[in-house]
């Protein structure tokens, strides 16, 4: 991730607003900045760095900065090494820190006051923000805030970020912050003093909503089952809910090649345009509605509560195999994006741990892979039920290319265990917060930030990715109106020609391995190189042309080129091989060596090439 493009303005008071994971801060910072954010990095790691506005009524502003969700001042993590180092300097770079908001969980308010304690213990300006008091409510949980105000000598605010509760008067307070009363040496006595007064819980045991729903969700079989279902509804709604969003984004982009074509006369411009700047960006643009479904998908589902509890059912299977449900969370982000997922693995204290789950988690099939994979299984892949059950062939053949890097990463995470990162795991504990109903803002915070990011390296990589590919296939040009024997003649030809009897085992021709090796920078470049190779002819009715294309494709014997067998040796190749050099560089920057990006990339592609062997064989001698 790159740092904010936007500068920081330092004229405007800067809060830190800091909190455990899991009490609403990242609701509540969004609730009060809306999109006047800035996301970019600390100086010299990958820590996620977020910034926002939050506009006063009376016409000033304040800087808000969200610091990495915390348990403790002391941890180890480089999250909270990093907000430990904030709060020791009492400023952010250069900027000092005018104060600190910190959010606790009301349903759970004595198990945040550890780090409450060590904050106030710093001296800085503060104010507390007791939030999701709605839970709280309804768990017979009564916080008085006027009695934990006097006793810490700061503002507390009860509000409920999700439906904007109590915000106006945090705005109006938060310009007033004042600094606590002396923090007694022993935490734990000081804790038990100030909350005796001040927390009402219900005597006896209390069975809530979120312990009775529990029961089924974290159950070894109705869990599992309960999580197969969610992942197949997941999918189901990537790859076929999406289908009227991604014909209008096609029908977008046809209207735009149109008036391309209209306005620049026949000739190299011309093809330069259509060929290669508008059909690049735009074979990989139509697959917006996809990504935005999965990153959808996935804010829900954290947003409500049910992650930890999947990390919670899967950290059975992956205790067998060396790692801890803290790798699950990782894991899974991963799907939507290796680089956040990778970025995530930072809250494993263990050193270990952290490794193996950033070696195996660009396996999960990012949302990169996506578009490769929805290509392929629209053209080939017949449109049937599967069993007479209502999840197709299509769908299931996506999820079973999601499942193979799940596969192939535990027994990975398993040789590495037991290899070059020998140890035991840590035991797993995480906090599992309340169940709530998903705040919209907060969901669609990180659709909008995801789909930005993705339109962005649609415009930027992908781009001169396209147009260098279609230099690379165009020139030098020779006196032929054939476009394959043109392109034949090209550098990109040439090239694909050399390393031909390498892919001739995955029984791909030189066309589908040019189109592979341009697509090293990303994975999604491949769409565009198709498209360039095998001279679609509307390039910018993405889509339909280019499956059209491929199903059309003539190998140079008159064969088909793309057969059951190839199609899905090309699949497997793309849901292992390690094609994305941001990824590998995030690896560098987590994990401190190079010699780590090297290795994923190394064995990725032999895992992917090997992987793509075998499938074509083994199809092949099936008959298929």
């Amino acid at each position: 991730m790159n740092p904010a493009s936007e500068s920081v303005d330092e004229s405007s008071p800067l809060i830190g607003v800091i909190g455990n994971p899991n009490t609403g801060k990242t609701t509540l910072f969004n609730a009060l900045t809306g999109l006047s954010q800035r996301v970019g990095n600390y100086s010299g790691v990958t820590v996620e760095r977020k910034q926002g506005k939050l506009r006063i009524p009376d016409g000033s502003s304040l800087e808000l900065l969200d610091l990495p969700g915390s348990y403790s001042l002391d941890g180890q993590s480089p999250d909270e090494r990093i907000v430990k180092e904030v709060l020791q300097r009492r400023a952010d770079g250069d900027q000092p820190l005018a104060g600190i908001l910190i959010v606790v969980d009301a349903v759970h308010l004595k198990r945040n006051f550890n780090l409450v304690a060590q904050v106030l213990a710093t001296g800085l300006p503060a104010a507390l923000v007791v939030n999701m008091v709605d839970l709280a409510q309804r768990e017979g949980v009564t916080v008085d805030a006027a009695a934990l105000s006097a006793a810490l000598g700061i503002d507390v605010f009860s509000v409920c970020a999700t439906r904007r509760d109590g915000l106006d008067q945090l705005v109006d307070g938060v310009t007033r912050l004042r600094a606590p009363k002396p923090v007694d040496p022993d935490v734990d006595v000081w804790i038990d003093r100030v909350l005796s007064d001040s927390l009402v819980r219900p005597d006896g045991l209390h069975a809530s909503r979120s312990d009775q729903v529990d029961r089924l969700l974290t159950h070894p079989v109705f869990g599992g089952i309960t999580f197969a279902v969610v992942m197949a509804v997941v999918f189901e709604a990537i790859f076929t809910w999406t289908g009227p969003l991604m014909d209008a984004v096609e029908g977008l982009m046809g209207w735009i090649g149109d008036r391309v074509a209209t306005i620049v006369p026949e000739g190299l411009l011309q093809s330069l345009l259509l060929n290669g700047a508008v059909a690049g960006v735009g074979s990989v643009v139509i697959f917006l509605p996809q990504i935005a479904m999965l990153f959808l998908a996935i804010a829900i589902l954290e947003d409500c509560g049910y992650m930890p509890r999947a990390a919670m059912l899967m950290d059975r299977l992956l205790r067998r195999c060396g790692l801890s449900g803290r790798s699950f969370i990782p894991m899974l982000c991963s799907f939507a994006c290796a680089i956040p997922g990778i970025m995530a693995a930072r809250t494993i204290e263990d050193r270990r741990d952290r490794l193996v789950t950033i070696l195996v988690a660009p396996l999960m099939s990012c949302s990169a892979r996506l578009p490769v994979y929805t290509v392929f299984i629209a053209a080939f892949i017949p449109n049937e039920s599967v069993g007479g059950l209502p999840l197709g062939l299509p769908t299931a053949t996506m999820m079973g290319l999601y499942l193979l890097g799940i596969a192939v990463a535990i027994p990975v995470a398993l040789l590495l265990k037991r290899c070059a990162l020998r140890g035991d795991s840590a035991p797993f504990l995480m906090e599992l917060p309340s169940y709530k109903m998903p705040n919209a803002r907060t969901v669609w915070m990180r659709v909008y930030h995801a789909c930005l990011a993705f339109l962005r390296r649609a415009g930027t990589v992908i781009f001169a990715a396209s147009v260098i590919v279609w230099a690379l296939a165009t020139f030098p040009r020779t006196d032929t109106d054939d476009p394959s024997l043109a392109l034949r003649n090209s550098l990109l030809g040439g090239s694909g020609q050399a390393i031909e009897p390498l892919v001739k085992p995955l029984g791909w021709d030189w066309r589908l391995a040019i189109a592979t090796l341009s697509a090293l920078p990303a994975r999604e470049i491949v769409l565009a190189s198709l498209g360039t190779i095998y001279s679609v002819e509307d390039p910018v009715e993405d889509a339909e042309s280019l499956k059209s294309a491929l199903m059309n494709a003539k190998s140079d014997d008159g064969s088909p080129a793309f057969t059951i067998p190839v199609v899905l040796s090309v699949l497997v190749f793309f849901a292992l091989c390690a094609q994305c050099s941001s990824t590998l560089v995030v690896i560098k920057q987590e994990a401190g060596a190079w010699g780590w990006a090297v290795f994923t990339f190394i064995y990725m592609t032999g895992l992917a090439y090997v992987g793509a062997l075998l499938v074509y064989q083994a199809t092949r001698l099936m008959g298929w």
